[in-house]
């Protein structure tokens, strides 16, 4: 089904990966098939056209964009010391990512409502957060919910009637999803959700794919090194197709068996090491925490 629905969307996937349950993680993941030899280092594994991603430059591009950048706002709500703001670029996203999720006939649609979003934190998590961090999880939830209702009354003004599931859904999705891209800022404007990159699990360890953006040309460069991607794929793609893509390439060699895995924050970056951010946003909290 997952290759099915990211066929249609153009995207191409490497034949040695699979999709099953980590056991360490107990949710789904991308593998090195256990049949396999392996992957090396370097080895294109996917590419994704831009334009089937969803990020605030995206959306300012699309046919709703002139509505979405000039009647979205910013928003923040504080309750009992806790406060949650929601950026005019992340509020564009997400109302972006709920229309998508209103059309039917768009290819995406169907890829939105394919995945799971991880709507609970688990006993294990609550309990490294402790019980301070968790109440707050639950007034961050609240939050969310108020957010998401004022978005939903903004757009109906604006002619959009969403409903509060699909826009919960929509904000579900663009918090815990999207990612920023390496390379991306003037494609994508900020984080963007990228299908198949949504997949791939987070871990601490040093990534074994790299994910970032390039151009057409870099893409068929890559193509006519690939021993896998049929002459097929290069024919498709033409500067008219799509001038940008999100490429992921194993970036060490992969044994059969192994996960891919990245990490969804710069270790550096302030936030990485605040468990708070990591149950509010992705509902789980990395084994270092």
């Amino acid at each position: 089904m997952w290759r099915h629905l990211l066929r249609r969307l153009g995207v191409a996937v490497h034949p040695a990966l699979q999709r099953e349950v980590s056991r360490a993680k107990d949710v789904y993941g991308i593998f090195c098939d256990a049949n396999s030899v392996g992957l090396d280092e370097g080895e294109l594994l996917c590419f994704v056209p831009f334009f089937h991603c969803i990020a605030a430059n995206i959306a300012a591009a699309s046919p709703w964009g002139p509505t979405l950048m000039d009647g979205v706002s910013s928003y923040t709500v504080a309750v009992d010391g806790v406060q949650v703001e929601y950026p005019k670029l992340s509020a564009v996203t997400t109302v972006f990512c709920a229309l998508v999720l209103l059309l039917e006939e768009c290819s995406l649609n169907s890829y939105l409502h394919w995945i799971s979003i991880e709507q609970e934190i688990d006993a294990d998590t609550q309990r490294r957060l402790g019980r301070s961090a968790h109440a707050k999880i639950e007034i961050i939830k609240i939050l969310n919910r108020s957010i998401i209702g004022v978005l939903c009354e903004d757009m109906s003004k604006l002619g959009w009637n969403i409903p509060v599931e699909v826009m919960s859904l929509a904000h579900g999705i663009c918090s815990s999803r999207c990612v920023d891209v390496p390379r991306s800022n003037e494609v994508f404007g900020g984080p963007a959700f990228v299908p198949f990159v949504d997949l791939i699990n987070h871990d601490d360890d040093e990534p074994n794919v790299a994910v970032y953006v390039d151009t057409m040309h870099s893409l068929r460069t890559l193509l006519r090194r690939s021993k896998t991607f049929f002459q097929v794929f290069e024919d498709d793609i033409s500067v008219d197709h799509c001038p940008f893509y999100v490429l992921v390439r194993a970036a060490k060699n992969i044994a059969a068996s192994e996960e891919l895995h990245y990490r969804y924050l710069d270790p550096h970056d302030a936030l990485a090491g605040d468990p708070l951010f990591w149950a509010s946003r992705f509902h789980f909290c990395p084994e270092r925490h």
